[in-house]
Protein backbone atom coordinates (compact mmCIF):
# COMPACT_ATOMS: atom_id res chain seq x y z
CA UNK A 1 0.00 0.00 0.00
CA UNK A 2 2.61 2.67 0.79
CA UNK A 3 4.66 1.37 -2.32
CA UNK A 4 1.12 2.64 -4.27
CA UNK A 5 1.05 6.11 -2.74
CA UNK A 6 4.49 6.74 -3.27
CA UNK A 7 4.37 5.98 -7.00
CA UNK A 8 0.91 7.69 -6.94
CA UNK A 9 2.52 10.90 -5.61
CA UNK A 10 6.00 10.55 -7.56
CA UNK A 11 3.11 10.47 -10.31
CA UNK A 12 1.32 13.68 -9.71
CA UNK A 13 4.32 16.18 -8.85
CA UNK A 14 4.50 19.01 -11.54
CA UNK A 15 7.49 19.50 -13.34
CA UNK A 16 8.92 22.95 -14.22
CA UNK A 17 11.35 22.04 -16.96
CA UNK A 18 11.35 25.79 -17.94
CA UNK A 19 12.89 26.59 -14.37
CA UNK A 20 15.58 24.79 -14.30
CA UNK A 21 16.98 25.41 -18.30
CA UNK A 22 16.62 29.19 -17.50
CA UNK A 23 18.77 28.92 -14.02
CA UNK A 24 21.22 26.89 -15.54
CA UNK A 25 21.32 29.62 -18.83
CA UNK A 26 21.97 32.18 -15.76
CA UNK A 27 24.81 30.26 -13.86
CA UNK A 28 26.30 29.86 -17.27
CA UNK A 29 25.91 33.30 -17.82
CA UNK A 30 26.73 34.61 -14.38
CA UNK A 31 30.14 32.55 -14.51
CA UNK A 32 31.20 33.60 -18.02
CA UNK A 33 30.82 37.42 -16.55
CA UNK A 34 33.16 36.47 -13.40
CA UNK A 35 35.81 35.02 -15.67
CA UNK A 36 35.35 38.07 -18.07
CA UNK A 37 36.40 40.55 -15.05
CA UNK A 38 39.06 38.18 -13.90
CA UNK A 39 40.39 37.93 -16.82
CA UNK A 40 40.31 42.04 -17.55
CA UNK A 41 41.60 41.96 -14.13
CA UNK A 42 38.86 44.75 -13.97
CA UNK A 43 38.91 47.13 -10.42
CA UNK A 44 36.06 47.27 -7.87
CA UNK A 45 34.54 50.06 -9.64
CA UNK A 46 34.64 48.46 -13.03
CA UNK A 47 33.33 44.82 -11.88
CA UNK A 48 30.34 46.91 -10.37
CA UNK A 49 29.92 48.53 -13.31
CA UNK A 50 29.76 45.49 -15.05
CA UNK A 51 27.43 43.73 -13.09
CA UNK A 52 24.97 46.79 -13.23
CA UNK A 53 25.28 46.88 -17.35
CA UNK A 54 24.92 43.24 -17.06
CA UNK A 55 21.87 42.86 -14.77
CA UNK A 56 20.60 45.56 -17.15
CA UNK A 57 21.06 43.73 -20.15
CA UNK A 58 19.49 40.92 -19.00
CA UNK A 59 16.10 42.47 -18.40
CA UNK A 60 15.87 44.55 -21.33
CA UNK A 61 16.84 40.77 -23.59
CA UNK A 62 13.73 39.14 -21.38
CA UNK A 63 11.47 41.57 -23.17
CA UNK A 64 13.35 42.16 -26.45
CA UNK A 65 13.54 38.44 -26.92
CA UNK A 66 9.59 38.48 -27.51
CA UNK A 67 9.92 41.07 -30.17
CA UNK A 68 12.56 40.94 -33.26
CA UNK A 69 15.96 39.46 -33.42
CA UNK A 70 17.28 42.40 -34.64
CA UNK A 71 16.43 44.48 -31.42
CA UNK A 72 18.29 41.96 -29.51
CA UNK A 73 20.79 42.34 -31.68
CA UNK A 74 21.35 45.92 -31.27
CA UNK A 75 20.46 45.45 -27.46
CA UNK A 76 23.66 43.32 -27.59
CA UNK A 77 25.64 46.01 -29.17
CA UNK A 78 25.06 48.30 -26.86
CA UNK A 79 26.13 46.34 -23.88
CA UNK A 80 29.30 45.40 -25.84
CA UNK A 81 29.49 49.45 -26.17
CA UNK A 82 28.85 49.91 -22.75
CA UNK A 83 31.22 47.55 -21.52
CA UNK A 84 34.37 49.00 -23.33
CA UNK A 85 33.36 52.27 -22.50
CA UNK A 86 34.41 51.81 -18.62
CA UNK A 87 37.60 49.63 -19.82
CA UNK A 88 41.26 50.65 -20.20
CA UNK A 89 43.10 50.24 -23.36
CA UNK A 90 44.69 46.78 -22.53
CA UNK A 91 41.37 45.74 -21.25
CA UNK A 92 39.43 47.36 -24.24
CA UNK A 93 42.29 45.15 -26.67
CA UNK A 94 41.59 42.11 -24.30
CA UNK A 95 38.29 42.21 -24.25
CA UNK A 96 38.10 42.22 -27.82
CA UNK A 97 39.68 38.99 -28.15
CA UNK A 98 37.88 37.12 -25.32
CA UNK A 99 34.60 37.94 -26.85
CA UNK A 100 35.35 37.29 -30.47
CA UNK A 101 36.66 33.66 -29.47
CA UNK A 102 33.56 33.51 -27.38
CA UNK A 103 31.28 34.89 -30.36
CA UNK A 104 33.28 32.07 -32.68
CA UNK A 105 32.44 29.46 -30.07
CA UNK A 106 28.68 30.40 -30.14
CA UNK A 107 28.38 30.33 -34.36
CA UNK A 108 30.02 26.97 -34.25
CA UNK A 109 27.27 25.68 -31.43
CA UNK A 110 24.72 27.47 -33.69
CA UNK A 111 25.55 25.70 -36.92
CA UNK A 112 25.91 22.60 -35.35
CA UNK A 113 22.13 22.97 -33.97
CA UNK A 114 21.09 23.83 -37.66
CA UNK A 115 22.73 20.63 -38.71
CA UNK A 116 21.32 18.37 -35.98
CA UNK A 117 17.76 20.31 -36.82
CA UNK A 118 18.13 19.65 -40.10
CA UNK A 119 18.90 16.17 -39.35
CA UNK A 120 16.12 15.06 -37.13
CA UNK A 121 13.29 16.54 -39.75
CA UNK A 122 15.15 14.07 -42.24
CA UNK A 123 14.83 11.37 -39.76
CA UNK A 124 11.16 12.45 -38.66
CA UNK A 125 10.42 12.31 -42.55
CA UNK A 126 11.96 8.65 -43.48
CA UNK A 127 10.13 7.66 -40.04
CA UNK A 128 7.15 8.89 -41.17
CA UNK A 129 7.74 6.90 -45.16
CA UNK A 130 8.80 3.76 -42.64
CA UNK A 131 5.42 4.03 -40.96
CA UNK A 132 3.51 4.39 -43.96
CA UNK A 133 4.69 1.20 -46.01
CA UNK A 134 4.19 -1.03 -42.26
CA UNK A 135 0.58 0.31 -42.17
CA UNK A 136 0.37 -0.75 -45.89
CA UNK A 137 1.96 -4.31 -45.36
CA UNK A 138 -0.06 -4.84 -42.42
CA UNK A 139 -3.36 -3.90 -44.56
CA UNK A 140 -2.51 -5.76 -47.14
CA UNK A 141 -1.02 -9.02 -44.91
CA UNK A 142 -4.99 -8.77 -43.26
CA UNK A 143 -6.32 -8.84 -46.40
CA UNK A 144 -4.55 -11.73 -47.69
CA UNK A 145 -5.48 -13.25 -44.38
CA UNK A 146 -8.99 -12.72 -44.90
CA UNK A 147 -9.31 -14.44 -48.36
Amino acid sequence: MMLFASLLTAQTKPVNNDRGAASKTESVTDKEDADLAKELKLSKEQSVQFKKINKDYKVKAKAVKKSKKSDLRKLHADRKAAHKAILNDEQDRRYDEIVGKREAKQKVRNETKIVEKKEAKVGKKEYKKMKKVEKVKKTEAEKASDN
